[in-house]
């Protein structure tokens, strides 16, 4: 893992100051239903759907939204395997949006050279090992149980992520499981 360039730190810390921590309890009993939304480079019935999962199997949780950032996955695949995960938990009523699906600083690739002189032959890129697909309805790998009957929404991640801290200030939290990379443009 590569440290984080100093530029990026004061965006960080207003991101971090910016969402709400999950109380493990409220003072008064019940806890309120917390606002999240679920950031992540989906894969196929990875961790991050197991992320997914367990958050949609709570009581205490009001996902807003699922967006999703190439970094294991292109967007598209993630797109397609998020709908269809939320397809075989019944939760349809979530939006799947696409963000970003480039990284801000250039190629992964590029970055490999240095990699490689540091740690070695470095053969995991994840989504930038194979061609991006056209559509989310086209990937190489198709979804458990078939390509999702469900669509994204046609909002952006990076929108929907604005607007929905504007819209509930101090009451979203963000589970980043992937890149950051929409987030990113969400702070900027």
């Amino acid at each position: 893992m590569q440290p984080v360039p100093l530029k990026l730190v004061p965006s960080m810390i207003l991101l971090l100051w910016s969402v709400t921590p999950i109380p493990l309890c409220e003072a008064q009993g019940e806890p309120d239903r917390q606002k999240v939304i679920i950031d992540t480079d989906m894969g196929q019935m990875n961790d991050d759907a197991l992320v997914l999962f367990m958050l949609a199997n709570s009581d205490n949780i009001d996902i807003l939204g699922l967006t999703i950032v190439a970094g294991n996955t292109w967007v598209e695949e993630g797109t397609a395997y998020g709908l269809r995960q939320l397809e075989v938990i019944d939760r349809t009523e979530i939006p799947v949006l696409m963000g970003a699906n480039e990284p801000l600083m250039g190629s992964r690739q590029s970055s490999l050279v240095a990699e490689e002189a540091l740690y070695g032959n470095v053969e995991y890129l994840g989504a930038y090992s194979r061609p991006k697909p056209n559509s989310y309805l086209d990937i190489s790998r198709e979804p458990y149980g078939g390509y999702p009957r469900a669509e994204p929404s046609s909002e952006n991640a990076v929108d929907f992520i604005v607007r929905q801290v504007k819209e509930n200030p101090n009451e979203v939290t963000l589970f980043v499981i992937g890149p950051a990379t929409n987030i990113a443009l969400a702070v900027k």
